[in-house]
This record gives C-alpha cells, structure tokens and sequence, in this order.
C-alpha cells in the first residue's frame, strides 16, 4: 500500500464523515422548516407556559401565554404546508 493510496482512503472516508453530517443537518432544516413541525414545537412550549401559569404563576400570566398561543395557532392552520 502506498502512501498515496493512504492519503486517498483518508480522504475518502474524511468525505463520507462530512456528507453524513451535512445531511443529517440538512434533513433536520428540513424538517424545522416545514411551518407546522415548528408550530407543533411551539404549541408544546406554549402548554408548559399554560401548566406554569396555572401551578406557579397565577391565572395573571395567562394574559402573556394565550395570545401567543393564538399566533402559533394561526401559523399551524394558515401558512402550513
């Protein structure tokens, strides 16, 4: 084996390791970009908020919570794909 050869199998398998991870990035953008996986992911966030407001905050931070909730909404049922 010369260290030619070497030099190409390391650069071969350095290019695998890069593609991988470049599209598992890219299927993850992907998938975050897509409006509503990201209105689902919000929606979680706001019913945290929700359960917070009601165990600790008091029914006062619900003034916050539920219009942003109502955006998130109307992005999941207007824009999404």
């Amino acid at each position: 084996v010369t260290p030619n050869h070497q030099t190409k199998q390391c650069v071969k398998y350095r290019h695998t390791q890069v593609s991988f991870t470049r599209g598992m990035s890219m299927a993850i953008m992907n998938f975050l970009s897509d409006i509503r996986n990201a209105a689902i992911a919000n929606a979680v966030i706001v019913v945290f908020h929700i359960y917070i407001a009601f165990a600790v905050e008091g029914v006062s931070f619900l003034v916050i919570v539920v219009p942003v909730g109502v955006l998130i909404a109307a992005a999941y049922f207007i824009k999404g794909k």
